[in-house]
């Protein structure tokens, strides 16, 4: 089955620099066959008939560690899930709305309503819709501007997260489903 392996914190200003060949060739060292990365931010596009899918976090992580000696959180998705995730994006039901303006973070678990609703007290004119484990958020500015940044968003519903253009989410399905799988 093809995956997409999301990483946090890496090549975005932090000091955790990690070369894209070479996670790419630590993938295919740890028996992960047509393994692409898209972007430099961490998204690592990989086919697994090896391990249980349960445990896929812990391999790349446990991986990531031993060989670049960084503790990066790992999310995992499919194509299912992925397709799914557009699907429920509500901003996307909206007449003329602009897909430059979009961003979803993914969480790593779905929030309690009482911390969705933290999420109010976050003063800012960009909108957002938590559905299940993602949040949709729609920005009008510069996503570096907004208040409801990956760490806001983190910190108010105390869930591991990870935010994405919706550009890069649509990318990630394109390059998870079959068709791309055979180019």
């Amino acid at each position: 089955m093809r995956y997409v392996a999301l990483l946090r914190g890496i090549n975005s200003g932090s000091d955790k620099l990690i070369n894209m060949g070479d996670l790419k060739a630590l993938m295919k060292n740890f028996n992960f066959a047509n393994v692409a990365t898209v972007l430099n931010n961490g998204n690592v596009i990989f086919d697994n008939i090896v391990y249980p899918s349960n445990t896929l976090v812990r391999v790349i992580k446990g991986a990531i560690m031993d060989f670049f000696e960084y503790d990066i959180p790992v999310m995992i998705k499919n194509e299912v899930s992925l397709r799914k995730i557009i699907q429920n994006n509500p901003f996307l039901k909206e007449e003329g709305i602009n897909k430059d303006h979009l961003y979803l973070t993914f969480l790593d678990d779905i929030p309690p309503p009482h911390k969705i609703n933290l999420l109010s007290y976050i003063k800012t004119k960009d909108r957002y819709a938590v559905v299940e484990n993602c949040v949709y958020l729609h920005i009008k500015g510069p996503f570096y501007k907004t208040k409801l940044s990956n760490r806001n968003i983190e910190r108010e519903l105390d869930i591991l997260s990870t935010t994405r253009s919706w550009n890069t989410v649509e990318k990630l399905l394109e390059l998870t489903t079959v068709e791309a799988k055979k180019e």
